[in-house]
This record gives C-alpha cells, sequence and structure tokens, in this order.
C-alpha cells in the first residue's frame, strides 16, 4: 500500500512562507510612479550598458541588481549579486544603500528632481559564486589537552591546521572530522600556524622561539627549526606564490616579542634579512603582494620593509596605543595562491605563478592601477585605512566607533568591506573604499576575539568569549545562524576558502568544525533560516508585541521593530525586554539618524534620547504596542468615541509616551541610553566610585550615636584618674580622665559582627562570581544562598542582644540601626540596578550570567579533569536542541566515519586506568589563592591598626623618632600592598588578580593610612617636618612604582619564578593598579575630611576627639588635622598626576585609558566601597570605646 506523508506542520509551514518572502525577486520599494535615467559603470568606471530607464517602484538593489544581470544576458544560474553606489551630479557626495523610500533618498542628497536627472550608478560585484551560511556543527573533536590558540585551512580546503597551548599542533581531515597528524617537536605554546601558499607546507612558531615547517603529508618536519629569536614568535606570513622564484623555493617571515621580524629561506632555514627598528613587540606581519611586508608593535607604529632589500620604506605613526590587528586588501588572493572556486590546479610551475599573479592583480586593480591598502586596530578603539603604495604616511581613513579595544580586523575576499571585532561585545562593518561605517553586528554579550569572512564576501562568522560563534549576513547586518558548541570562550575562527567549513578551536581544547547543508560548496542562491519569532505575554506587557503593519518599511530596523527574538540566544528568564537589551537588534544608531520603525536603536553616543518617544508613538499608531497601547484607531480615545475631556487627551498622549521611553530606557534597551552612558563615561565611574561613597559616609555620621548619659563623678572605672607616665620616657599616654561620652561597647559589637560580616559574605559570594568559584553546591541557587548567608551572618550577635548591657541599645536605638541599614542599601541598590541593566550582566542561554555561574557544578565534580567531558547540564541542554530536524541519515560511510572518530578519542584519552582525578577542584583552588591575598591584606590592615593604636599614639610631638616610625609603617602598608598583588596575579593573571580585590584592598590601605597615619601628621605641629614627611611618602611612590614596571625588574621575578606573566600583561596590571589607587586615595581622603569634620561639628562632636591627650598645652585642634590633610590630598593629586605623565613618557601606557577599560564592572566595586568605608569609621569609633573603657 502507499505510504502517506504527514501533513506539514505549522512550524513548516511558517518556515516555507517566511522562505518565499526572502526569495522572492521584486519588492515594491515606492508607491509614487515613474522612471529614473541610469548609467551603470564598473568600479573602473568603464560603462556596462547604454542608458536604461530604472521603473522607482521598482527601485531596490536586488531588483536593479536582477534587471543589471538581464541586460548583460547572464542566465539565472550565473547571476552575480552587485552593490551600487550612485555618484550625485554636480557634488562628490556618493549614495550606498536603497532604503525602502528611494526617491526621499535622492532628494535628501540634493537631486531635487530625481526624474530630470541621469544618474551614474558604480555597480561593484560582490562575488562569483556563492555560499551558504554553515548552518551545523558537524564535528566537536577532542585531542588537544589545553587550549586552541590558533587555526588555518589550507589553500585548498582539505585539512586544518590548529595550534594550542599543550605544545603541540595537529592537521584534521576536514572530509572526515578526523586528526590527521599530531605534530610534536615545540616546547611551548603553538601561537601561530601557516599553510604555504600552494599547501605543500606547514608552519608553526610558537613560545620556544622557534619557527618550524612540517610536511603536511607525512606530519614529520621538513629539516630542522630556525632558531634566531629570543623571545617567543607570534606570527607568521610566507611570500605570495606569484613572487616565488624557480629553484629558490619559498620565504616565510616571522615576528616576535624581540622587536625583531626575520625572513627565512625554507629550503635552508637560513636567515636572510633581519627587520629591526620597532620598539616594541611586533604582534602582526603582512607580506603584500608587491613585495613589501607590513608589521605592526606595542609601539603603536605600523612599519613598511622592501622585503627584497630588507629596508625600511614608511613608518606610519598614528596609533596612540598598541596595534593588535593588520589586515590587508589582498589577503585572501594571496593566501589562495593559484587555487580559486573552479578547483583547478595548473599542470607547471610557471602556469600555477602565472595564475597567482592574474588573481593577485585582479585582486588588487582599481582604475588601472595596483591598490593594496592595509587596516590596523589598536587598543586606543580606533583603526587607520592606509594605502602606503599610493598614499605613503597619510592615512586613507580612520575608523572610530568601536567603545573598547579592537581585537581583530579583516578585509573581505572582494576588498569592498572591512569587519572589526571588538571588546566592547560587538562586530562592525566599515567601508574599504573610504572607511565609512556601514553597520554593527549586535548579539554577542561578551568581548568579540574574532572574525573571518566567507569566500563569497557575504557572510561574517565571529567568535567570541560567550562561547558561541555567530554568522552574520553583511547586506543587512542580520543573524544569519548561531553556532553554539563550544563550552567556554573562543579563541580562533577560520572560514574555509571554498566556503563550505568554518573551523574554530578555544579554551574548551575541542576543535569545532561547522559545514553547511549543502552536497557542494557552491551553491547558486544563500538560503539563510531566519530565526524564529516567539512572542510571549511579557513582551505586550512592555509595549513590544509587533503588529502586522511593522514589516511595512523592510530593512533590519523594520524587522527589529516587528518583535522577532532568536529562540535560543537569550535565556528564557529576561523575556524581550532583555532580547532587545542584549543586542540582537540589527539596526545601528551610530549616524544619529532614526527610521520610522527603530524604535529602539537609537546609539547611546550619539542617538537622540528624545526620538524614541516619537518612535513609541509610531509603533501605537501601527498598532505595536499590545494591551499597554490600545487597540482602534490611536485619533480617538475610546471605541468609535472623541475624548471626554478635550484638554485631556494631548497632556495623556505625552504622559503615555513618557512613561514607554522610560520603560523602553530602564528595561528594553538600555545600553542605547541613559544606562550606558552612566557606565561607560569616566565622570560617572568618579562620581560613583568617589563622591558617592564618601558622601554615604559622611551622612552616616552625621546621625547622633547611641549614648548613654554621663557618669557622676565618683561612679564607674571611667571616674579614675589617667595613670600617670613613666619619668624615664618621653612617651605619653592617654588619659581622658573623666569619660566626655559613655558609648555603648554592645551596640558596636552588634553593628561591627551582624551587619558588616552579612555584607562581606555577601560580597564574598559574588567573589564566587567574579573568579568562577564553582564548587558551591548546585542545588542551592542564588536567592537562597544570600538568604541563608544574611540568616547566619544575623544569628551570630543574637546572644548580644540578651546581655544586660544591650536592653538600652535594643530599645533607643532602632532608628540609629535602621539608618545604617539606609546608607549600606544604598549603594547595594544603586550597583543592582546598573548591573541589571547593562548587557553585560544579561545572560544568554549558552553564556550563563556571572550570577548563574555561580552554582552550574557542584564541589564533587569541579571543574572537568578532560576537555572531552560533558556536564550534565549541558548534556540536557543538548537534548532540548533536538527537535524535527536535528535527526539527520547516517549512511555506512558515515557509521564509519564516527566509529573512526570514537577510536581516536579513545585513543586520545588513553588507558582508562590512566586517569587520575583531582583531589582538589580548581575552582577551590583559586579559592585558596583569593582566601591567601585577603589574609595578606587583612594582616596589613590589622598591622597598621594595632601599630597606631598600640604604639603611634604615644609618640611625642616635633621628635625625629615620630617621623621614623610612621614612615616606617608607610613602606610597611606598600610592602604588603605588592605583596598581595603578587600573590593575586602569580597564578591565574589578571583572572584572579581582578578589579574587586585590587580595589578592595586599595581602599583598606588608603582608608587606613588616611585615618591613622595622616590625622598623626597633625600632631607634629611642625609645618616643616610634615611637608618633609609628605614629600618622602608621596616621592616613594613616583619612584618606585616606574621601577617595579621595568622590562629588568620583570625578568627578575621571572628568574625568581615569582611572576608566569607576559611583560605586557604585568605592565597593564601596573598601570591598572596605579589608577585604582589613584581613586582609592581620592575617595578615601573625601570621606575622612568629610567625616572628621561633621565629627567635629556635628551632633556627635563630644564623641571625636580621637587624638585629644590631657594636656593643656597641646589641645585638640580640628584646623591643624584638616589643614594638613587637605596639603595631603593636595600632594597626593599632584604625585599621582606627576606618576602618569611618566609612566605615559617611560613606557608609553596612558593610566587613564587602562583604568578606564579595566574599571569594567565598577558596579560592583560600589558596595564593597561603602561598607569599606564604614568599617574603618566604626573601627576609629571602636577605639574611643576601647580607651574609656580601658
Amino acid at each position: 500500500m502507499a505510504t502517506l506523508l504527514p501533513p506539514p506542520s505549522k512550524r513548516q509551514k511558517k518556515e516555507v512562507a517566511e522562505r518565499a518572502r526572502v526569495q522572492q525577486d521584486v519588492t515594491p520599494a515606492s508607491t509614487e510612479s515613474g522612471s529614473i535615467r541610469a548609467r551603470f559603470v564598473n568600479k573602473d568606471g568603464e560603462q556596462m550598458t547604454d542608458l536604461v530607464e530604472v521603473s522607482v517602484a521598482d527601485a531596490t538593489e536586488k531588483n536593479i541588481s536582477l534587471m543589471l544581470n538581464t541586460l548583460l544576458g547572464r542566465d539565472r544560474e550565473e547571476f552575480i549579486p552587485y552593490r551600487f553606489r550612485i555618484q550625485v551630479p554636480g557634488s562628490d557626495a556618493v549614495i550606498t544603500g536603497f532604503p525602502s523610500d528611494f526617491l526621499k533618498l535622492l532628494r535628501n542628497n540634493g537631486i531635487a528632481d530625481p526624474f530630470e536627472s541621469t544618474l551614474t550608478v558604480t555597480a561593484e560585484e560582490q562575488a562569483i559564486f556563492k555560499v551558504q551560511a554553515v548552518s551545523r556543527m558537524a564535528h566537536r573533536i577532542p585531542g588537544h589537552g589545553q587550549p586552541i590558540l590558533c587555526t588555518q585551512f589550507s589553500p585548498a580546503s582539505d585539512s586544518l591546521a590548529t595550534g594550542s597551548g599543550d605544545n603541540t599542533a595537529r592537521i584534521w581531515d576536514i572530509a572526515t572530522g578526523t586528526p590527521k597528524w599530531a605534530l610534536q617537536g615545540h616546547t611551548g605554546w603553538v601561537l601561530g600556524v601557516s599553510w604555504s601558499p600552494d599547501g605543500d607546507w606547514l608552519a608553526t612558531c610558537g613560545m620556544d622561539r622557534t619557527v618550524r615547517i612540517w610536511d603536511p603529508v607525512t606530519g614529520k618536519p621538513a629539516g630542522k627549526e630556525f632558531k634566531g629569536h629570543s623571545q617567543p614568535v607570534l606570527m607568521l606570513a610566507w611570500q605570495p606564490y606569484h613572487l616565488w622564484q624557480s629553484g629558490e623555493g619559498a620565504r616565510l617571515a616571522s615576528c616576535s616579542k624581540d622587536s625583531t621580524v626575520r625572513i627565512w629561506v625554507r629550503a635552508t632555514g637560513r636567515t636572510e634579512h633581519v627587520l629591526s627598528g620597532h620598539a616594541g613587540s611586533v604582534t602582526c606581519v603582512r607580506w603584500g603582494g608587491t613585495n613589501q611586508i607590513y608589521t605592526a608593535s606595542h609601539d603603536k607604529t605600523v612599519r613598511v620593509w622592501n622585503a627584497e632589500k630588507g629596508t625600511l620604506v614608511h613608518n606610519l605613526k598614528l596609533h596612540v596605543h598598541w596595534i593588535n590587528s593588520l589586515a590587508l586588501s589582498t589577503d585572501f588572493a594571496l593566501r589562495t595562491g593559484f587555487f580559486d572556486h573552479t578547483n583547478s590546479v595548473p599542470p607547471s610551475f610557471e602556469a600555477k605563478r602565472q595564475k597567482a599573479r592574474e588573481r593577485f592583480e585582479k585582486a588588487a586593480m582599481v582604475k588601472g592601477k595596483v591598490v593594496e591598502r592595509l587596516v590596523s586596530a589598536s587598543d586606543d578603539f580606533t583603526m587607520y585605512l592606509w594605502d602606503p603604495i599610493n598614499a605613503g604616511t597619510k592615512p586613507v581613513a580612520r575608523l572610530q566607533g568601536h567603545q573598547r579595544q579592537v581585537n581583530s580586523v579583516r578585509f573581505s575576499p572582494d576588498a569592498t568591506l572591512i569587519a572589526s571585532a571588538g571588546w566592547d561585545n560587538h562586530a562592525k562593518l566599515w567601508s574599504a573604499q573610504d572607511g565609512k561605517f556601514l553597520g554593527t553586528l549586535r548579539g554577542h554579550v561578551a568581548p568579540v576575539y574574532t572574525c573571518e569572512f566567507s569566500a563569497d564576501s557575504r557572510l561574517l562568522v565571529t567568535g567570541s568569549k560567550d562561547t558561541t560563534l555567530k554568522v552574520w549576513n553583511v547586506n543587512n547586518f542580520k543573524l544569519a545562524r548561531d553556532l553554539p558548541g563550544h563550552e567556554d570562550e573562543v579563541y580562533a575562527v577560520d572560514w574555509s576558502p571554498d566556503g563550505r567549513t568554518v573551523a574554530s578551536g578555544g579554551k574548551d581544547k575541542a576543535a569545532a568544525i561547522a559545514i553547511s547543508d549543502a552536497s557542494t560548496p557552491l551553491l547558486g542562491r544563500f538560503r539563510a533560516h531566519l530565526p524564529r519569532r516567539a512572542r510571549s505575554r511579557s513582551s505586550l506587557l512592555l509595549g513590544l508585541g509587533g503588529g502586522g503593519g511593522a514589516s511595512k518599511s523592510g530593512g533590519p530596523r523594520a524587522a527589529a521593530a516587528a518583535g522577532a527574538g532568536v529562540r535560543g540566544s537569550v535565556h528564557v528568564g529576561y523575556g524581550y525586554g532583555a532580547l532587545l537589551a542584549a543586542g540582537l537588534a540589527d539596526g545601528d544608531g551610530d549616524d544619529g539618524s532614526e527610521s520610522e520603525s527603530d524604535c529602539s536603536e537609537s546609539d547611546g553616543a550619539d542617538g537622540d534620547l528624545t526620538a524614541q518617544g516619537g518612535c513609541a508613538a509610531n509603533g501605537r499608531r501601527r498598532g505595536g504596542y499590545g494591551t499597554l497601547g490600545g487597540g482602534g484607531d490611536g485619533r480617538k480615545g475610546r471605541r468609535g468615541r472623541g475624548p471626554r475631556w478635550p484638554g485631556w487627551r494631548p497632556r495623556r498622549a505625552k504622559w503615555r509616551r513618557l512613561w514607554r521611553k522610560s520603560v523602553l530606557d530602564l528595561w528594553v534597551a538600555p545600553r542605547q541610553t541613559a544606562v550606558m552612558r552612566v557606565v561607560e563615561s569616566w565622570w560617572s565611574r568618579w562620581g560613583v566610585l568617589v563622591l558617592l561613597p564618601a558622601g554615604l559616609a559622611v551622612a552616616w555620621c552625621a546621625i547622633p550615636f547611641p549614648q548613654y548619659p554621663l557618669p557622676t563623678s565618683g561612679d564607674g572605672d571611667n571616674s579614675q584618674p589617667a595613670p600617670a607616665p613613666d619619668p624615664d620616657s618621653d612617651h605619653r599616654v592617654p588619659g581622658h580622665g573623666q569619660a566626655r561620652v559613655q558609648v555603648n561597647f554592645w551596640f558596636f559589637l552588634v553593628v561591627y559582627y551582624g551587619f558588616y560580616n552579612l555584607t562581606a559574605l555577601i560580597w564574598i559570594t559574588k567573589v564566587f562570581n567574579l573568579y568562577s568559584l564553582n564548587w558551591w553546591p548546585s542545588a542551592l541557587g542564588f536567592p537562597l544562598t544570600v538568604a541563608l548567608v544574611a540568616a547566619a551572618s544575623l544569628a551570630v550577635p543574637v546572644p548580644v542582644y540578651l546581655a544586660p548591657a544591650a536592653r538600652f541599645l535594643t530599645v533607643h536605638n532602632t532608628a540609629w540601626i535602621s539608618w545604617t541599614f539606609i546608607v549600606m542599601a544604598v549603594p547595594v541598590a544603586t550597583a543592582f540596578c546598573i548591573l541589571m541593566t547593562h548587557e553585560r550582566h544579561i545572560g544568554l542561554r549558552h553564556s550563563l550570567s556571572e550570577t548563574q555561574r555561580i552554582f552550574t557544578s557542584s564541589w564533587w565534580t569541579g571543574e572537568a579533569a578532560a576537555g572531552d567531558s560533558v556536564s550534565a547540564r549541558e548534556n540536557r541542554r543538548r537534548r532540548g536542541l533536538l527537535g524535527a530536524g536535528a535527526f539527520v541519515h547516517l549512511d555506512t560511510a558515515g557509521l564509519q566515519v564516527s566509529d573512526q572518530l570514537l577510536a581516536h578519542q579513545r585513543r586520545a584519552r588513553g588507558p582508562v586506568l590512566m586517569e587520575r582525578r583531582r583531589w582538589l577542584p580548581a575552582s577551590f583552588v583559586r579559592f585558596v589563592w583569593f582566601c591567601l591575598a585577603l589574609l595578606v591584606g587583612l594582616l596589613a590592615y590589622l598591622i597598621g591598626e594595632a601599630y597606631a593604636e598600640i604604639y603611634l599614639r604615644t609618640l611625642p610631638h616635633n621628635n625625629f623618632e615620630t617621623i621614623v616610625y610612621v614612615y616606617s609603617w608607610v613602606v610597611t602598608v606598600h610592602l604588603l600592598d605588592m605583596l598581595t598583588a603578587w600573590i593575586l596575579g602569580l597564578s591565574e593573571g589578571e583572572r584572579v588578580g581582578s578589579y574587586p580585590l585590587s580595589w578592595i584592598f586599595k581602599l583598606y590601605f588608603m582608608l587606613t593610612y588616611q585615618t591613622y597615619v595622616r590625622a598623626l601628621y597633625a600632631r607634629l605641629r611642625s609645618p616643616s617636618q610634615f611637608i618633609w614627611l609628605q614629600a618622602l611618602s608621596s616621592g616613594f611612590a613616583i619612584v618606585l612604582t616606574p621601577l617595579t614596571m621595568t622590562r629588568t625588574y620583570h625578568r627578575l621575578l621571572g628568574l625568581l619564578g615569582l611572576t608566569g606573566q607576559s611583560y605586557g600583561s604585568y605592565q597593564k596590571i601596573c598601570a591598572r593598579n596605579v589608577f585604582i589607587r589613584f581613586l582609592a586615595e581620592n575617595a578615601s581622603m573625601l570621606a575622612f575630611l568629610g567625616s572628621v569634620a561633621v565629627l567635629h561639628f556635628g551632633p556627635n562632636k563630644h564623641v571625636y576627639p580621637y587624638f585629644a591627650f590631657d594636656d593643656p598645652d597641646e589641645p585638640y585642634d580640628f584646623r591643624l588635622t584638616s589643614i594638613a590633610s587637605a596639603t595631603t590630598w593636595a600632594c597626593e593629586l599632584v604625585a599621582g598626576i606627576v606618576l602618569r605623565a611618566l609612566i605615559r613618557w617611560c613606557f608609553g601606557v596612558d593610566v587613564n585609558v587602562e583604568g578606564r577599560l579595566d574599571l569594567a564592572v565598577w558596579p560592583e566595586l560600589l558596595p564593597t566601597s561603602v561598607a569599606v568605608m564604614l568599617h574603618v569609621l566604626q573601627n576609629m569609633l571602636f577605639s574611643i570605646i576601647r580607651l574609656q573603657f580601658r
């Protein structure tokens, strides 16, 4: 009997309808009738067709491309997509892009009567073949024992090379997804892999300062290693194939951290030239098709060299920070040599060289001359587009728009686009002709490490710290594919030259290979599956339920306003608001323009905030606001009737717009509006981290402390006279005689051991989060854990309330305790609001938020012992991803490949008996390091407090002994601070030695320094002694800090085994500490001066005499303390400015830039700042109690 196929499901019907809508050939663009005369020319200015008339109704880029292909007589299968640029008559302006209203675009650019003008349209071929987006992760192949650092496909796209931190490189077979060879020989990390243009050789370089050449057929070394560099080799570049000479063989360039570039002859291994001149690590090298070598360095310069002579041609100086990446407009043609999409290989060397030359000239030829452009990306947030051959040292354009460091940059194979990946979680697209910004690719929620174009220049793949790969359509800036599969950060990605495969590698030690579902690499038409639309009740309640008319205007902005959510890219708990906040909307508002449907995409830096209110009104008029906007005609207040009160309608509409705008700003699109401005600007960090904690500390001191009545004469122990000082000693003994105020000792026990322990433990749980200390039991959620911590902390001082001495406290001081909790709740609430609305803390399904990462593994499992193990949570996630289309038929060959893969995995893991489990999870080891650093920091604080309490207070005035002891205490604090920083950066570098710990310790040191030592300065009563002491203190920091940042000092630490970091990383940590110290000094001085003033003049003025002694000749003088502390603050400010200038002059490092970059998590520092300040002030008052109780 016949087999009846089941009817298509609703989802399949939707996908078919969506695909039909995307692939339609004619899209109406305007309702206005008429035609425009156009003359089509190619990019060289040659006329392609006669004068033709273009219908305004069909004036879209797709339709014009279809018409031009028809006029040129191409068959449907041979159609080539074009990108068009319109020259404005009588002007140098050029129009790019085809919006929905073509006539409006022309008129806005100065063409008053388009129907009477003849337009010159430049048609640029996008590619001569088309690549389908990779759609699935075909293989995830373990084998490396450490993170994969670099990947590259062979020119023929049949093999993949990877380099890893396990000191090996591997060659993988793309057809089967199995490893071919493990290349062992390096004794350090393999940092770079590079295939020769003919695919016959593979070069690797690494931390062992050598370059090695391998035969990919046998997997054996082709000769001895190349030695000559004195530091790790970072990158390799082969000589282009069309420059090879018969009989000489290929040449290879390598760049190193020793500031040199070496040119090697592959056949002999000898060094032909050494290119020296850079003053820092050479991070990038490119060998151009005109036989010029381009290098970039940490000395902020790009240098152009003559490869034949080894001489310097140009020195390009415009960047103000390290240069991270270089790209040539001819990179694709040079990399693939004589290989192309036809898969035809010439038979002889001369034929191969001729074909390679033709491909290079075709890629570089513009208007009859060779144009090989260069783009450089830097830590200064900018890129520069250069044309060294034709423009010399003058840049073509400056590309700016990233908010953080630019990590990677690439030219498209057709040399028309530039893609950049940055630490601001975005990738951006630019025009390669003039450097004009085109659009932003939003979707990642962590820094984007790398990006690569497809061979047809229509797709871009990006790899990120958020563990995902994303494939983008560069024509509309939309997400074409989201490729999960990695379990940790993605460091390297490459797209095969045939366009069929994408390979990636990262921290999870596995190489992932994603392929398209097509059987051939060249498909015909790009069919990117659209993201599934998901509309929930939460989206309607937020006022964003997309209406049917939202897609009328078309384009990425309209699609974003229509309300399509990418299912599987956002954590389900955040709903639709988090979807837009996470940056999945495709439009970009960097140019300040707003389309009709762009209701949530104005850029936070340049966009107009008021435009969102009007855009919300437009959305309501289209019926897209669901339950909030109401139904029916927007011109009427109720169904079919006019408003009851004529004057109320405008006010009601205004308030509704303001309310909707506040909803959009705060919950839906915070990163484009006020929250992003507050989070990313320097003055907000300064205000929130310096002014707010100091203000709260001062406010805390302004409320009367709980006090007992003064005892009568002769009552109590405090009426006893002070003990007489030793007549043989010049030291004084503090004695208050009759106590001025009896402060409740038990009250401070409650505040200190109860509330401060609560805040400290909550902060420690946050540290679990920040440092991935994932050994907390996964069964406990974050709210439950915080509740348990709070209950345990508050339960500690319960017995204190039962003490007889504390009854007065429980009855009369409830208001003061409440005020303390309110003061502490303000920074916690402020930080919570910032963190919840900042895109960095919106969790994705494949990249959980930092708060959720606390409980992702248990105490017993810790971290995986092998790279191929998968957690139960990951297994559940993968099972949830298995849908109707997730199962594919496996034939016999496929089963054989699977068997080979499993066999290889068993071989890679080795015998079961040889596996040995760690006796402690790595996360627990990191926790031990954290506890050790915390112990040292608290030890420094306790030593300083005890030193000041026990000895420094008894020192005499105007005595050299006082200066010696005080200054020795200052040096001790600095040394303990350095010891803490060393412990934090010993094994984990910047990962464990992160910002909250550095901030908390610096704040402890500075506050203790101000509270005890600087107040003691006032006791000297001698301006000259005070100035000398302050000069020594400030000069110590100015002299010592640059010395500890030198390369010699770093090498000494390395020889002693005290650091394993690179010099650049060590230098960044030092610069960051200078910035944090500067902020901590300002915060502590503001808190100290403000609290001293409030305690002196406020309701607690009888409590304050902290350094008062019963000496009628030397009464307490507030003026001396305030003047001395203000002078100290001024000296420290001057010292900080001088130190910054000295670091920039000696090392070329901008402390402001490094500090601004490194404080990306600054909202988390706010609660700790206030907690530490209150803690130190409590200790100051606590010491008064100890003196009064003797």
